[in-house]
C-alpha cells in the first residue's frame, strides 16, 4: 500500500515531494521530538484548515499526496537479525 497521509496531533498530514512543493507552500512541515531530544522531520504537509469542510478540497490535497506517495522510491525491507 501507499503511506499518503498521518494523522498525528489533531491534525492530518499529507505526503508532499519536491513536484508538490509549490502547490503546498508555506504549509508547516510533520516533525516530531524523540526521546532522545533530536528531532524527525517528514515530508508531509499539514492540511489547510479550510479543507476539513470542503470535499472537494480536500479531495485535491489528499489526490496530491497519493500522486506523491506514488513517485517516491520503494523502502527497502528492513533485514531481521537471526537468533
Amino acid at each position: 500500500g501507499l503511506a499518503f497521509a498521518i494523522l498525528a496531533f489533531d491534525a492530518l498530514w499529507f505526503k508532499a515531494d519536491a513536484e508538490s512543493a509549490a502547490d503546498w507552500g508555506d504549509a508547516e512541515r510533520f516533525s516530531v521530538t524523540r526521546e532522545n531530544g533530536k528531532v524527525q522531520s517528514l515530508n508531509y504537509r499539514r492540511a489547510p484548515d479550510d479543507s476539513y469542510d470542503d470535499a472537494d478540497a480536500l479531495r485535491r490535497w489528499g489526490l496530491l499526496a497519493v500522486e506523491a506517495a506514488r513517485r517516491a522510491p520503494p523502502k527497502k525491507p528492513k533485514s531481521r537479525k537471526r537468533a
